[in-house]
């Protein structure tokens, strides 16, 4: 019997399904992105086999209240079945406006 952590990076997860233009028909994978986590990750075991956790990594796109509201609406979802939501913050970079020459942090 084996102990199975299921851990999903959620921005490679949305933008992988967001941006499928590879295929003839980029928004055929939208339906994906309110996926049941646990769901997923119980399709990937066998009876032998237990789930010790499922994590979702992700945080909140703040500059975007309509996606942010989304965004935790899904959480919700999944923290309903289990899923253990683990928050990171984007990282911070400095740029200088090629107009101006001031620096700012984005």
């Amino acid at each position: 019997m084996s102990r199975i952590a299921f851990l999903v990076d959620g921005f490679n997860l949305y933008h992988a399904l967001d941006h499928s233009t590879s295929t003839p028909n980029p928004k055929r994978y939208n339906k994906y992105k309110w996926l049941n986590l646990s769901k997923l990750a119980k399709a990937y075991i066998t009876a032998h086999d237990t789930i010790a956790g499922v994590y979702y990594f992700t945080t909140l796109a703040t500059w975007d209240q309509a996606k942010v509201a989304r965004h935790k609406l899904f959480i919700r979802a999944n923290e309903a079945e289990g899923v253990q939501v683990v928050y990171g913050e984007f990282k911070r970079k400095q740029k200088r406006c090629n107009l101006c020459h001031k620096v700012f942090w984005r």
